[in-house]
């Protein structure tokens, strides 16, 4: 199989890439929107969108030292605030985006990737708690969007979400029996 070319840490490296990528691409369309205004709503989206990518860099940090603290291993853990504030803040980031600018429906598309790559980071918590946290912001995004546009987005993002957490979980297995 071609996947088993790769080795688990080319997996997991291709794996920050690709959210990261997904990160650039919808920040590059805020970006691409400020043009060359720059006004004062411009600068809080940038910002926004800023943040979005720090918080997600600051989960991924606090995961990774988890694990090197408990010599590899993985506890679940519904209280981890730093998880959670990270996540409430990279949600919401997005929310006032979307609130703010009103972004085409490409746009829409594209801006979600900023909740989708946080889905990874939900495999600290449950499987309840996880589906709950993925399905929450899916549903506050497409409602916000409105529509029959708002109601295919958030089942977009749900499905994306979902499959990316349980490809998070798939990678922790294999790193924890590693």
């Amino acid at each position: 199989m071609f996947i088993e070319k790769f080795s688990l840490p080319t997996r997991v490296a291709l794996l920050g890439t690709l959210g990261m990528s997904a990160w650039l691409i919808a920040f590059s369309r805020i970006l691409n929107h400020a043009g060359d205004s720059w006004n004062n709503d411009d600068k809080l989206l940038i910002g926004l969108g800023l943040l979005n990518g720090f918080l997600m860099l600051v989960n991924t940090a606090g995961q990774l030292r988890t694990m090197l603290l408990h010599n590899m291993k993985w506890f679940t853990n519904n209280l981890d605030s730093l998880c959670w504030i990270s996540l409430i803040g990279s949600y919401f980031s997005v929310l006032y985006i979307q609130r703010l600018w009103q972004p085409d429906t490409l746009d829409l598309f594209l801006l979600s990737f900023m909740i989708v790559i946080h889905s990874i980071h939900t495999i600290r918590f449950s499987m309840p708690v996880s589906v709950g946290v993925l399905l929450m912001p899916a549903v506050l995004y497409g409602w916000q969007a409105g529509g029959e546009t708002g109601f295919y987005l958030a089942l977009f993002i749900a499905n994306q979400e979902l499959v990316l957490w349980g490809l998070g979980l798939g990678v922790l297995r294999e790193l924890l029996e590693a």
